[in-house]
């Protein structure tokens, strides 16, 4: 029911209203209804507001009061047309209206779309730049760690060496006591030796005869 009911011509060679008109016939012939929604499935889709005139065009072509009952008067038969032309410009006011609304939501709805696409590549850039931020705040973090990490082995070393030197030091220092230590005992056997020779020379003065 949907796809198009034109038969044996090209439908992209013809008019918007030719084809309106060539799917109406064809569904009036078929004993369906024709409505400007049938019209628009059977001829595979368009807008109702371009639909509804050209159907209604159809209608006063197709539905002239030579057509009509020779029971119903010509005033009458006119009137009826009438109240079906004011009809059918109610039904195609409210088609407008509705595609108007319909497109206004759409409009509504692609503007908070787009604000919320805005946002959200606001957002994107902002976190860029804070992610951005941070892996500079980590580079300059590792750096530094490697910078502590070279003063850290430098400090090391330098304690080693210290310490290294200190215990030469202290070695240098304990050789020395030692040696001073040699040097005093050394000393106080020698004063021991001359004081020693010193009493035996004077036992040796005191015994001599005075002979002079």
């Amino acid at each position: 029911m949907g796809n198009t009911v034109i038969p044996d011509q090209d439908a992209s060679a013809l008019s918007l209203e030719e084809r309106v008109h060539a799917a109406a016939d064809v569904l009036r012939r078929d004993g369906r209804k024709v409505t400007a929604e049938s019209v628009r499935q059977a001829i595979g889709g368009g807008s109702l507001r371009d639909i509804c005139p050209a159907l209604r065009r159809w209608r006063e072509l197709t539905e002239s009061p030579s057509e009509a009952t020779s029971s119903i008067p010509p005033e009458v038969a006119r009137a009826f047309r009438e109240v079906e032309t004011k009809v059918w410009s109610m039904a195609e006011a409210r088609v407008a209206e509705r595609i108007a609304i319909t497109e206004a939501a759409g409009a509504s709805k692609i503007a908070m779309a787009n604000v919320e696409r805005d946002e959200a590549l606001e957002d994107n850039e902002r976190l860029e730049q804070r992610l951005a931020s941070a892996e500079k705040m980590l580079v300059a973090s590792r750096e530094a760690e490697r910078q502590a990490d070279l003063a850290r082995a430098r400090a090391e070393g330098e304690r080693g060496a210290a310490l290294q030197q200190l215990a030469l030091l202290t070695e240098l220092l304990a050789a020395e006591r030692n040696r001073s230590a040699d040097a005093q005992r050394h000393a106080a056997e020698l004063q021991g030796r001359f004081a020693a020779m010193a009493e035996a020379v004077d036992a040796v003065r005191a015994a001599a005869p005075c002979d002079r």
